[in-house]
């Protein structure tokens, strides 16, 4: 299976948290949503800037909370963008925080059908 054909989010991490969560499910997904919006924004910046510190600390903090919310593919693509920003292999880091950005659009996705479904 390749990226394209993998979910974006876990559904069985997404039934977990709503376990756990209960009637505060929906307001964790929105605040994901938030968060990971202007870290996406904040990271696109830090990328043109290739400032790698504030790079390594935005994917760190991403990758980590994707993989809470079953995002794993988001996590990994966050993962692959710091060692590229360690490397400072700048190009190929533009062109990862496109897949970063992308792969958090199928994410949204996702998380905004759930909510939908939300009484």
């Amino acid at each position: 299976m390749n990226s394209h054909e993998e979910q974006a989010v876990d559904a069985r991490v997404l039934e977990a948290l709503k376990g756990v969560m209960e009637d505060d499910y929906g307001d964790l997904i929105r605040a994901y949503i938030q968060d990971s919006t202007s870290k996406i924004q904040r990271l696109r910046d830090a990328v043109a800037n290739a400032d790698a510190s504030g790079i390594t600390a935005i994917t760190h903090s991403l990758r980590g909370t994707s993989c809470n919310m079953g995002a794993l593919t988001l996590a990994q693509l966050s993962h692959a963008l710091e060692g590229l920003s360690n490397a400072q292999q700048w190009d190929a880091a533009c062109i990862q925080v496109t897949r970063v950005e992308a792969e958090f659009v199928r994410v949204r996705l996702v998380l905004t059908a759930e909510l939908n479904l939300l009484p």
